[in-house]
């Protein structure tokens, strides 16, 4: 007849025995010893569980704070409370879960597994403390950033370049007849006073003629300056005429001279005398001569060799043109036929004359006068 594990448990102990011991006894305790072995384990356990997360809070912490330099990011107070529930002695159930270690029978037949431990055995379980919260992290505030200092204001770029334009007040003109020429100068950084100009009319008859100084004056201090100024002129060749300009002053702080050029084309058309063909004639005065006033205030007059005197009349306004290396007027002809030219300065007793030999219409010539006075 097979026999009960009770039975055979007590069997055993019968036979294992020895006078004095009490076995129900000892066995006890070795129940009452594993059981406070399981739960120094799970004590355990869970103070590992709370230190790992508290070091979790602690990492994620720290990466909230380096994402955000504004906030101060404290973690929270954690507190973890850990309930145990022992089986009542009205045989409820008991909340702890098993190691899967055996369970161990008493005497009459009741489990080992209620968890009643003897209090001696607590006092002997070493008792840890709680780690310590990990201080909170504090990321300070960012320190302003510096006033950059304000930048150098640049001084103006020295050489600034001359700006130089030129235009005509109509666009054609006939020879004989006055033409203006319009001249527009700009300097960022002039130094002294009006600059030099010098024009070439673009007539093989005529001399270029200088505006302003012959030199350009360079003291003072540079400053910006510009001005229009206005030249006048009677064209004596009819064609296509391209006028050039040249203007020179002094530029920078050091007052370095520098030139600007510039150029305009103008159409001169073949002059007429009260609407028949007429030439111009460029009547100069040979250089050492006496001119007693300017040729364009004397009044002209042009006597051919069979007809009457033919009144010219003044050139106004008067100009200060040259040709021939001396003073010249511009005067316009009229008719082919050969005859003498006379220039009168009313009031100064002096007499210019020159003589013309025939030409064609459209024509122009330059020729020398001969002043008497």
């Amino acid at each position: 007849m097979n026999a009960s594990p009770h039975e055979r448990r007590q069997e055993l102990l019968a036979r294992i025995a020895e006078p004095g011991i009490d076995l129900d006894r000892a066995a006890q305790r070795v129940a009452a010893t594993r059981a406070g072995d399981r739960r120094r384990r799970r004590n355990r356990a869970l103070l590992l569980c709370s230190a790992v997360v508290l070091l979790v809070v602690a990492v994620v912490g720290a990466l909230l704070a380096s994402n955000s330099a504004d906030e101060v990011v404290a973690d929270g107070e954690l507190t973890t409370t850990t309930t145990t529930t022992t089986e009542a002695p009205d045989g409820s159930d008991e909340s702890d879960e098993s190691d899967g270690e055996p369970s161990t029978e008493t005497d009459d037949g009741s489990s080992d597994d209620s968890d009643e431990i003897d209090p001696s055995v607590l006092e002997a379980l070493p008792v840890e403390p709680p780690p310590a919260r990990p201080p909170a992290l504090v990321t300070p505030d960012p320190a302003p950033p510096a006033t950059a200092a304000p930048l150098p204001i640049p001084a103006p770029t020295p050489d600034e370049p001359l700006v130089l334009r030129v235009a005509p007040a109509a666009p054609g003109a006939t020879a004989g007849d006055l033409v203006t020429l319009e001249i527009a100068w700009l300097d960022a950084d002039h130094v002294g006073g009006a600059p030099r100009i010098r024009i070439d009319w673009g007539d093989p008859l005529l001399q270029p003629v200088v505006l302003g100084p012959e030199a350009p004056d360079c003291t003072g201090a540079a400053r910006p300056a510009g001005a229009v100024e206005q030249a006048r002129a009677r064209f004596a060749s009819a064609g296509r005429r391209t006028v050039r300009v040249e203007a020179v002053s002094c530029d920078g702080p050091a007052g370095t001279p520098q030139r600007a050029l510039a150029e305009s084309v103008i159409e001169v058309n073949a002059p007429s005398f009260a609407g028949a063909p007429a030439h111009t004639v460029v009547a100069h005065a040979v250089p050492g001569s006496p001119v007693p006033a300017p040729l364009d205030q004397a009044i002209a007059s042009f006597r051919p060799l069979d007809g009457p005197a033919i009144g010219l009349g003044q050139r106004r306004p008067t100009l200060d043109q040259q040709a021939g290396g001396g003073p010249a007027t511009v005067v316009v002809v009229p008719g082919f036929a050969a005859g003498r030219l006379e220039l009168l300065w009313p009031g100064q007793g002096c007499r210019a004359t020159a003589e013309l030999s025939a030409a064609p219409a459209g024509s122009a010539r330059l020729v020398p006068l001969t002043i008497d006075c």
